[in-house]
């Protein structure tokens, strides 16, 4: 997506695959948990190419089942629908195991038809939002995290396998079970390891800080039309993912953008209606289009860019502005939707220690993270937080990067090469105090 004329470099920096195809093949199989105790699934099935000549009958459709626990076996098709290019089927898991964070249990379907055939993982499980609370399989979360830029000195943003897994081997030992995608459609291969290890993902459309003027171009609109369908449906299967997000801290305090908010949070739910749907905005206060959202996210900085520009240590402020978008949205009708905290943070210098705590020091940025940490882990009212972030990203190229050393944005818990900062056992220790 264009954003603002500036130029952009065309090319590839994740894999490719080609596959050669039938006339009819299946493009995806998209599994839905419908109900945990009985174990039953829906799936449908999506063709592409041409039409087949003859719906499919259950006696063309053969379906395996099977996990790291049980050999395959196969299953049987129940109440079977043929759509046009579309199959709809039912399938029922005998003895089931959910996936949850605790125990990412996951399975694999293979479908054969008379075409083609196709093999998806997934995972049982079943979100809901209920009295400021997000549920997995009925169980309450608190969702402790941090957003998260692909991003390496080495790699820029075309990590290898084996950093997603230190990334996340990190998190873990932080004490995380959740990772906000920021700002764009993740690696599928991030996304798979976190189904292993039980992550939960936030993951959001690319988009920055957009204004009325993009939301008023039709390239930008179609576009962010597209990207929003291929998100989901690349990463409809996996089960860490909980909820979809678009257009992080864009103008949604203009009543120019009514229009590209409602169309993309009704796409979002015309393409799965199983996860929550939200966007990160920076403006709360004035906010237009919180009815669009399942859950309240909101990137705040107390404490950092503060509204005392003269005060030394303002760390009270953390409380004053959490309070605040509280009673506001207990006064606006949207009290009892979940709230998450989607960016919060400070600057430090990595190695810069500062017996006066000063801002940039690494004594600042633990001071002020332990603190949200402790907030958002007392405060039942919030279902959970996404730390800006984990690790410090190359920034901006220009005249604005005298207000960010070193051209970084330098708010990580870890520096560019994963090397922590004072802050990683604070936060670790108020993650961790629950076990």
């Amino acid at each position: 997506m264009l954003h603002r004329n500036i130029p952009v470099k065309r090319g590839f920096f994740r894999s490719i695959e080609l596959h050669e195809v039938p006339r009819t093949w299946i493009d995806r199989a998209y599994i839905t948990t419908v109900d945990l105790k009985s174990g039953l699934i829906k799936v449908k099935l999506s063709l592409k190419g041409d039409a087949p000549d003859n719906p499919i009958v259950s006696k063309d459709l053969k379906v395996f089942l099977s996990s790291e626990e049980i050999e395959e076996r196969e299953l049987s098709v129940l109440d079977l629908k043929h759509d046009g290019m579309s199959v709809h089927f039912n399938l029922k898991i005998d003895n089931s195991i959910e996936w949850n964070t605790e125990n990412p249990h996951l399975y694999c379907l293979r479908i054969i038809t008379i075409f083609d055939s196709v093999v998806e993982r997934f995972g049982l499980r079943i979100l809901e939002n209920r009295a400021k609370d997000i549920l997995l399989n009925g169980k309450k979360l608190k969702l402790k995290g941090y957003c998260r830029h692909e991003s390496h000195p080495q790699y820029g943003p075309a990590l290898p396998y084996g950093q997603l897994v230190q990334d996340l081997q990190i998190l873990k030992d932080l004490g995380c079970n959740f990772v906000r995608g920021a700002h764009y459609p993740q690696d599928q291969r991030f996304l798979d390891l976190c189904d292993k290890l039980g992550f939960l993902v936030f993951e959001e459309t690319l988009g920055w800080q957009n204004t009325p003027d993009d939301f008023a171009n039709q390239d930008f609109y179609s576009d962010s039309e597209e990207q929003t369908r291929l998100m989901v449906r690349n990463s409809f299967n996996h089960p860490s993912v909980i909820m979809w997000g678009f257009f992080n801290e864009g103008e949604s305090h203009r009543e120019e953008g009514r229009n590209i908010y409602s169309r993309v949070s009704e796409i979002l739910r015309e393409e799965d209606s199983s996860r929550f749907v939200t966007y990160a905005n920076n403006h709360l206060l004035e906010d237009k289009f919180l009815e669009l959202c399942d859950i309240i996210s909101v990137n705040m900085y107390p404490g950092w860019y503060s509204r005392d520009i003269d005060a030394v240590s303002p760390l009270g402020e953390i409380d004053e502005w959490v309070d605040e978008a509280q009673k506001y949205l207990a006064e606006t009708g949207q009290g009892e939707k979940p709230l998450i905290i989607s960016e919060i943070g400070a600057g430090a210098i990595y190695g810069w220690r500062d017996p006066v705590q000063g801002h940039w020091s690494e004594n600042y940025q633990a001071d002020l993270l332990e603190t949200v940490c402790n907030r958002v882990m007392d405060d039942q009212s919030i279902a959970g937080v996404a730390l800006w972030q984990f690790c410090d990203g190359r920034s901006y190229q220009t005249s604005r990067a005298v207000k960010r050393p070193r051209s970084f944005n330098n708010k990580g818990t870890l520096d560019e090469y994963r090397r922590p900062k004072m802050a990683y056992e604070a936060v670790k220790r108020v993650f961790n105090r629950d076990k």
